[in-house]
């Protein structure tokens, strides 16, 4: 019961602030990236730790871009819209 209730406030957190979607696009989006795209890099023998310093921050930034974009564009007009129904 109290991991269902942790976890709706966590989502809810998530949708409804911007620095929710910052958090949520960067373990979402970034993290999964960043690893598939390690794997990439490996099997092409191309990893190295200048490679992938350089494919940390590529990736965290594209995941904050697409959590700013999509708040601004998506759910700030959607929250506006379901808090004035109210």
């Amino acid at each position: 019961m109290m991991a269902e209730n942790h976890r709706q406030t966590l989502s809810s957190w998530i949708r409804g602030t911007l620095i929710g979607h910052l958090v949520g696009c960067q373990l979402f989006y970034s993290l999964p990236m960043l690893i598939v795209f390690t794997y990439f890099l490996h099997t092409d023998g191309d990893l190295t730790i200048g490679n992938f310093l350089r494919l940390v921050p590529i990736m965290s930034l594209g995941g904050a871009l697409f959590a700013v974009l999509f708040w601004y564009t998506v759910t700030d007009g959607l929250l506006k819209k379901y808090r004035s129904k109210k």
